[in-house]
């Protein structure tokens, strides 16, 4: 009911874009006396594309999505129009929209529609708001202050492993620094006959090894409903956006404690954004986070990261409150679309402990020379 869609902004794309295309058949062939579109339930998921936009044009790729997915700007046409929500492809002309969308597109766009003689409300609603959180799926967008100079933003995940299209990512998030994100969620593989069987959550990118979420005891997420986080802390301020996770019910590790993720977003100066692992056992026991790019890094100091590049660039801090740790850069080799290859950049304390706590702080980078390292220097 929050209008979260957990296959992701495409399969949102694709299904209920679909539901768009139905509805305005049968609006049209019962003369408007059938309207799929006033069911209450709808305008929060037409919503649900615009609510996920990080910075302009950057989008989460959780579950099976791609990290270059947006909404169609042929859906945001349609539910602008009908909800009046005053958003900027509401004003399109209809004409310019007719190529989008396939065969489906042109008819709805070619020939006449139920809302072409509906006056487009003035793009008013340009602004997006501090932040967007879906309570029920436990997902949280982190947007910049309206006056910030570069625009730094966040997205964060609670969910379950049970999801439609699932991943077991419970815990994940991306970081956008302008319209590029260089730290992300990796998004879906090439599908296969192995994405849809019981190997599935062999790949690299579907288990949670390729999501920047913690290693438990050298321990991956398990799959399962029961796999979800519980929202401990929510507190949403002009300053900055505090949610606060337990994780352990991710994880089947004999002894787990407690596991908890929080993640503060700040908005004060040029931005940061924080992340901050607790975990307690009843005896010392490995354990580790990590970060995913598809960009270059590289390691800048003895607790420091620089990834990406020039404006895009963020600078990571990483402290373990005295504990020695390892950083390791291992490509996630499996068959992503565009050939794309992501790097994990693992983040293991470097011997067992009873309690733990890793905290990276991530900021934009000040602007410099293209990060060149694959592999960190010693």
């Amino acid at each position: 009911s929050d209008g979260y869609c957990s296959e992701g902004l495409g399969y949102w794309n694709y299904g209920f874009g679909h539901f768009v295309l139905l509805a305005e058949t049968v609006v049209q062939a019962t003369g408007g006396r059938l309207d799929l579109m006033a069911d209450p339930r709808v305008e929060p998921i037409a919503r649900f594309g615009r609510r996920m936009e990080i910075n302009p044009g950057v989008y989460p790729a959780f579950a099976d999505c791609s990290p270059n997915a947006e909404p169609s700007s042929w859906i945001h046409w349609y539910v602008s129009r009908r909800f009046g929500f005053g958003w900027p492809e509401g004003r399109k002309a209809t004409l310019s929209l007719a190529g989008s969308g396939g065969m489906e597109g042109f008819g709805l766009f070619g020939f006449a529609n139920s809302l072409m003689d509906r006056k487009a409300r003035d793009a008013t609603d340009l602004a997006q708001p501090p932040r967007d959180w879906f309570d029920q799926a436990g997902i949280l967008v982190c947007r910049p202050a309206e006056a910030a100079k570069r625009s730094f933003g966040a997205a964060m995940k609670g969910g379950h492993n049970a999801e439609h299209h699932n991943h077991n990512d419970v815990g994940s998030f991306l970081v956008a620094v302008g319209d590029h994100a260089p730290l992300v969620d990796p998004g879906s593989e090439v599908y296969t006959a192995r994405t849809f069987s019981g190997k599935r959550y062999v790949s690299g990118v579907l288990n949670s090894w390729g999501h920047p979420v913690p290693r438990v005891a050298g321990s991956l997420q398990k799959t399962g409903r029961a796999a979800a986080a519980e929202v401990l802390e929510t507190d949403f301020t002009d300053r900055a956006d505090t949610l606060t996770l337990d994780l352990r019910a991710a994880y089947d590790v004999d002894g787990l404690k407690e596991l908890t993720r929080r993640f503060v977003f700040s908005r004060e100066g040029s931005g940061s954004f924080e992340v901050t692992d607790r975990v307690a056992f009843d005896q010392p026991n490995d354990f580790g986070t990590a970060l995913i790019t598809f960009d270059k890094w590289e390691r800048t100091g003895e607790n420091t990261l620089r990834v990406g590049s020039g404006d895009h660039a963020v600078e990571v801090h990483i402290d373990t409150d005295g504990i020695p740790f390892d950083i390791k850069a291992e490509p996630i080799e499996e068959d992503l679309p565009g050939g794309k290859i992501p790097t994990r950049l693992g983040i293991d304390l470097s011997k067992p402990a009873a309690e733990a706590t890793i905290r990276i702080t991530i900021r934009p980078a000040q602007t410099g020379s293209l990060a060149a390292q694959t592999e960190p220097r010693p």
